[in-house]
C-alpha cells in the first residue's frame, strides 16, 4: 500500500502542476492580448508576422502534403510551426531549455529546419524571436480572443473539468528576459559552442556530488582571470558564467535547475507521471519522493507561484471577470468609469447565475439566510456597502488586466498597485 507521505508529495505536486497551468494559462491570455495590440499599431510589423507565417505554412504543405487536407490542419500546423522554433531555439539560444515533448515531434517531423531555404529560415526567426520574447509559440499568439469564452468556462462552468477533457497544448518558451545575464548553458543533448562572454566555467558529470562542485565554485569564485572549475571532457552540463554581471547564488540556483530538469529530459518522462509504485522498490520509491520534493521546489521557485496570496480558484474567476471586461470594453470601446456601470451589470450577472463567485470579492457575500420568526436577516452582498466593495475589486481587476496586457505577463494584484 502506498505511504501517507507519498500520497501527501503526490497531491501537492499534482497541485503545483494545477496552479503552474493555469499561470501559464492567463499569462498566454496576456500575452495574446499584448500581441495584437503591436501589430494592429504596426502595420509593418503585421505585414512581416503574417508573411512568416504565411510562408511557413506553404512549407508544411510542401513538406507533408498528406496532412493538407486533415479536419486538425490548424493543430497539425502549429506542431510543426513549433519543430522548427523549437530547432532554432535550441541551435542559437544558449539556456539549456530542453524539452521532451518537442524533442519527439522533432524526430516526427524529421528535424525540418534542415530542409528550409535561407528566406524560409528567416521567417522562422522572425516567429521565433516574438515567441522568445513572449514565452509561447507566436503563431498561436495571433488569434482573436472570445470574451464569451472566458465566462462560459470560468463562470458558468468548471474549468477543471473542462480543460481535463481537453487537450490544451500552449507550446511554452522561457521568456528571453527571465534568463539571467551573465550565463551560458551547453548540454549533451544540444553542445552550444561558447566561444566568448564568461570568465568562470562550471563542468557536471553525472554521478558528481553537487555539494562538493559548489564548494569548489565558491572557493574559486573570486580568482580573477578565466576559471575553470570540473573537466570539460564528457561533461554532463556545462555552465559558462561571467562573474560580473551573475551572482555566485544564481549560477547555483541554475545548475540545481538545469541538473534536475535534464536528469528529467534523459528518463523521458516526468516523475509522476507512470510510476507504478506497487512495483517499485522500496529504494526506488524514495528516490522517486525525493525527485518529486525537488521538482515541486524547483517549479514553484521557477514560476513565482508562492507569491499571490489568492486560491487558484479565486485567481481564475476574478482575472477571468476581468479579462472579460478588458475584451468586450477593447471591442467597443465602453469605459469602466463613471458609476462603474459595467461593473454594475457583471455583479447582477453573477448574482444571477453564480453567485457563489461574489465571495471571491466580499467574504461572505453569499450566505444562508437565517430565519427569525417569520422574517430573514437579507444576505450580506443585498447591502449598498458590500455592493459598493464589489465594484471597487472588479474595477481594480480590470487595471491589473490591463497591466498585465501591457507588460504581456502574469503579475499578482499586489504587484499591479506597487506599479501603478
Amino acid at each position: 500500500m502506498e505511504s501517507t507521505d507519498n500520497s501527501s508529495t503526490d497531491s501537492e505536486l499534482a497541485e503545483i502542476f494545477r496552479a503552474r497551468f493555469y499561470r501559464n494559462w492567463w499569462q498566454f491570455q496576456y500575452a495574446n492580448r499584448y500581441f495584437l495590440m503591436k501589430l494592429s499599431d504596426d502595420r509593418a510589423l503585421e505585414d512581416q508576422v503574417g508573411h512568416a507565417e504565411a510562408e511557413l505554412e506553404q512549407v508544411f504543405i510542401k513538406l507533408h502534403p498528406e496532412l493538407a487536407h486533415v479536419n486538425d490542419f490548424q493543430s497539425y500546423f502549429y506542431k510543426f510551426a513549433n519543430c522548427l522554433v523549437y530547432e532554432y531555439h535550441i541551435s542559437t539560444q544558449p539556456d539549456g531549455f530542453l524539452d521532451v515533448l518537442y524533442h519527439l515531434d522533432l524526430l516526427m517531423f524529421d528535424f525540418p529546419l534542415r530542409k528550409l531555404e535561407s528566406s524560409e529560415i528567416t521567417s522562422v526567426k522572425i516567429l521565433h524571436e516574438w515567441t522568445y520574447r513572449l514565452g509561447f509559440l507566436s503563431p498561436l499568439l495571433l488569434a482573436e480572443p472570445e470574451p464569451l469564452f472566458l465566462w462560459e468556462v470560468f463562470v458558468e462552468e468548471n474549468p477543471d473539468i473542462f480543460f481535463n477533457n481537453r487537450s490544451v497544448e500552449l507550446y511554452e518558451y522561457p521568456k528571453k528576459d527571465d534568463w539571467p545575464q551573465g550565463l551560458k548553458v551547453s548540454t549533451i543533448f544540444d553542445e552550444f559552442d561558447v566561444s566568448g562572454g564568461w570568465d568562470l566555467a562550471i563542468f557536471y558529470h553525472k554521478g558528481d556530488v553537487l555539494s562538493k562542485l559548489s564548494s569548489q565554485v565558491k572557493k574559486y569564485w573570486n580568482d580573477p582571470g578565466l576559471t575553470v572549475v570540473g573537466e570539460e571532457t564528457g561533461a554532463y552540463i556545462k555552465l559558462y558564467v561571467d562573474r560580473s554581471v551573475c551572482s555566485h547564488h544564481m549560477a547555483k540556483r541554475k545548475l540545481e535547475e538545469l541538473i534536475e530538469w535534464c536528469t528529467e529530459f534523459e528518463s523521458g518522462r516526468i516523475v509522476f507521471l507512470n510510476d507504478d509504485s506497487q512495483k517499485s522498490s522500496e529504494e526506488e520509491r524514495k528516490r522517486a519522493e525525493r525527485r518529486k520534493r525537488k521538482m515541486i521546489r524547483a517549479i514553484e521557485s521557477s514560476e513565482g507561484l508562492k507569491k499571490t496570496r489568492w486560491s487558484v480558484e479565486q485567481s481564475n474567476l476574478r482575472r477571468a471577470v476581468g479579462l472579460y471586461h478588458w475584451d468586450c470594453m477593447s471591442s467597443t470601446g465602453k469605459e469602466l468609469g463613471g458609476k462603474s456601470r459595467f461593473a454594475d451589470e457583471t455583479i447582477e450577472d453573477l448574482r444571477a447565475v453564480n453567485i457563489r463567485s461574489l465571495n471571491y470579492y466580499r467574504t461572505n457575500y453569499k450566505r444562508q439566510a437565517v430565519e427569525v420568526g417569520h422574517s430573514a436577516f437579507p444576505e450580506l452582498g443585498d447591502s449598498a456597502s458590500v455592493h459598493q466593495t464589489v465594484n471597487k475589486e472588479m474595477r481594480n481587476d480590470y487595471f491589473l488586466t490591463d497591466y498585465c496586457i501591457r507588460n504581456a505577463d502574469f503579475f499578482t494584484s499586489e504587484e499591479a498597485k506597487k506599479n501603478r
